[in-house]
């Protein structure tokens, strides 16, 4: 699961997508506008933005897309120095 530091409550909150935490996380890697990539086991790849603590998108592989994700598992997150992941 990822957590993110709640300073006024002083408690861990975890990220939720659609009301369900991420689970099985294996890759974290924050981008240039501070948004943080989540890969996971089973799940794909997640953008989640670190102000609202939200997950924005959750990327599945996708047939029809030849640059996309090959499969479920993300076991690593790389950005290369024009930032693209």
């Amino acid at each position: 699961m990822v957590f993110f530091f709640n300073r006024t409550s002083q408690y861990l909150q975890p990220v939720l997508n659609n009301n369900k935490k991420l689970g099985n996380i294996t890759a974290l890697d924050f981008d240039s506008s501070g948004r943080l990539w989540t890969g996971s086991l089973q799940q794909g790849l997640y953008l989640t933005d670190t102000a609202s603590r939200k997950v924005l998108e959750q990327y599945y592989p996708d047939s029809r897309n030849p640059y996309g994700l090959t499969g479920q598992q993300v076991l690593y997150i790389h950005s290369d120095a024009q930032t693209y992941l």
